[in-house]
C-alpha cells in the first residue's frame, strides 16, 4: 500500500514556551482591590498581620534607602535603578494600603476587607520584597566574580603565575550560589540592571565585554550541571572553562585598545584566534593542565566544521566541549553583548525570521541545523524553564514552520 500523501506533508516543529510569570500586582491595583472587596462586619487577625506588614516595611524602607545609596556611591547610576526603586517603592505603597486596612479593622471600621483578600496582597508584598533583595544580592554576588576575574586576566595577560586555586574558589561559589539560590532567579537581572554596564564604567568596553561572557556562560553552566548527576562531576573544570573562555580576547582587546566589535571589523582572522590565545595563557595552570586549554580553545567549534579557530567537527568534540560552545552561544544571544556573532545573528533574525524570535529560538534553530548539540542544547532551555512542546503541522513544501511567526 502506498504510503499517504498527507503523512509526508506533516512536518514536525518545535514550539518554545517560556516560563509562566504571574500578573504584576501595582499599588494601584492593590488599592482598587481593597476598595471593591470591602463588606460590612468581616472579620480579620489583625494583630499578627500588622506585625508582618510593620516588618516588611521596616525592610523595604532600608531597601529603598540602600538602593540609593548605590546609585550616589557611583556603584550604580539611578537611572539603571529605576526598575528596581520602582519595586520597592510599589512594594511599600502596598504595605502601607495593608497597613491602613488594618489600622481601620483594628478600630472597629464598619466596612472591613476579607482575610482572603488581604492575605493575597499580604503575600505579593512579601513576594516584591524577596525579588528585591536577590537582585541586591545577585548584583553584589556578580562584582564579587567580576573583580576576581578581571584580576586573574590581568595577572595572566602580565605573564605571572595565576594559582589555580582562585579559579578553582570563583568556580566553587557560583555553584554553591546556583545551589543556594533555588530558583531561575540566580540567572536573571532586572531590565535597566547589567554586568556589563557596570563594568564598563569603571574599566575599558573590550576587556569588559569578555569578562561578562566568561560570567554569564559560568553561571549558565553551573545552573544546568546542578541536578544532572551525569554532569555535575564534571562541573568544576566546565565552570573555570566557561570563565576562562575568553581570557584571550580580553588580552587581544586590552592590547589593541579596542572593543570586540572594533576587532572584529579591522583584524577578523586576529579575533578568530582568540580561543587559541586563551588556550595558550591557560596552559600556564598547575591543575587541569592539559583538559583546560583544549574546552577553552573549542568553545566557538561547531559540530558541523564551521566554527573557529580550527574548523573541527563533532568527531573531535568532547561532551564537554559541546557543553561550553552551547552555554557560550546562550550567553551572547540572550545577553546582547558585543560578541559579533550575537550582532549577526541579530540582524539575520530581523531580516529572516521576523522581530518575534527569540535567543531561545534562535539557539534551538542552530542546535537543529547542527552547529550545536540538540540534547545539551534541550536540556539548557529545560532547565531554565522553558518547555519545548514538539507538534506536527500541515506543509505543502515539506519545511518546518518556525512557532515564532
Amino acid at each position: 500500500m502506498p504510503p499517504d500523501p498527507i503523512e509526508h506533508t506533516m512536518q514536525p516543529y518545535v514550539t518554545i514556551v517560556a516560563p509562566s510569570v504571574g500578573p504584576e500586582v501595582s499599588a494601584e491595583s492593590a488599592a482598587r482591590r481593597l476598595r471593591d472587596a470591602r463588606r460590612p462586619g468581616v472579620a480579620s487577625l489583625v494583630g499578627e498581620r500588622l506585625r508582618t506588614l510593620d516588618e516588611h516595611r521596616r525592610q523595604l524602607r532600608r531597601l529603598i534607602g540602600r538602593i540609593k545609596d548605590d546609585g550616589t556611591d557611583g556603584r550604580l547610576k539611578l537611572r539603571e535603578l529605576t526598575a528596581l526603586h520602582g519595586q520597592a517603592v510599589e512594594a511599600l505603597q502596598i504595605s502601607n494600603l495593608l497597613f491602613r486596612e488594618l489600622d481601620g479593622d483594628r478600630l472597629q471600621s464598619p466596612q472591613l476587607v476579607p482575610s482572603a483578600v488581604i492575605d493575597e496582597l499580604l503575600a505579593e508584598s512579601a513576594r516584591l520584597l524577596d525579588r528585591i533583595e536577590r537582585q541586591l544580592w545577585l548584583l553584589d554576588a556578580l562584582e564579587d566574580y567580576a573583580a576576581l576575574l578581571r584580576h586573574c586576566f590581568d595577572e595572566l595577560q602580565a605573564g605571572g603565575a595565576v594559582a589555580s586555586g582562585r579559579f578553582q574558589q570563583l568556580a566553587r561559589r557560583i555553584g554553591i550560589d546556583a545551589e543556594r539560590s533555588g530558583d531561575r532567579g540566580f540567572l536573571r537581572l532586572e531590565p535597566g540592571l547589567s554586568l556589563e554596564g557596570i563594568l564598563d564604567r569603571k574599566n575599558e568596553p573590550g576587556p569588559s565585554a569578555a569578562c561578562v561572557t566568561g560570567i554569564e556562560s559560568a553561571r549558565l553552566v553551573a545552573w544546568m550541571t546542578r541536578s544532572s548527576p551525569g554532569l555535575t562531576p564534571r562541573r568544576e573544570i566546565l565552570v573555570i572553562a566557561a570563565l576562562l573562555q575568553d581570557a584571550g580576547l580580553f588580552t587581544v582587546c586590552r592590547r589593541n585598545r579596542t572593543s570586540v566589535d572594533a576587532l572584529f571589523e579591522a583584524r577578523p582572522s586576529l579575533f578568530r584566534e582568540h580561543p587559541a590565545i586563551g588556550a595558550a595563557l591557560a596552559g600556564g595552570l598547575a591543575e587541569h593542565q592539559l583538559e583546560l586549554p583544549v574546552l577553552i580553545a573549542q568553545h566557538h567549534e561547531r559540530l558541523d566544521g564551521t566554527g573557529f579557530p580550527r574548523r573541527l567537527s563533532s568527531r573531535r568534540l568532547s561532551r564537554e566541549s559541546r557543553i561550553l560552545a552551547v552555554a557560550s552561544r546562550y550567553s551572547e544571544l540572550a545577553g546582547g553583548l558585543d560578541a559579533p556573532s550575537s550582532a549577526a545573528a541579530k540582524s539575520h533574525r530581523r531580516s529572516h525570521f521576523g522581530s518575534g524570535h527569540t535567543a531561545e529560538s534562535q539557539l534551538y534553530r542552530e542546535a537543529e541545523q547542527g552547529e550545536l548539540d540538540l540534547p545539551m542544547t534541550r536540556h539548557l532551555l529545560s532547565s531554565l524553564g522553558f518547555e519545548l512542546r514538539e507538534e506536527r503541522e500541515f506543509s505543502p513544501f515539506g519545511f518546518r514552520v518556525d512557532s515564532a511567526h
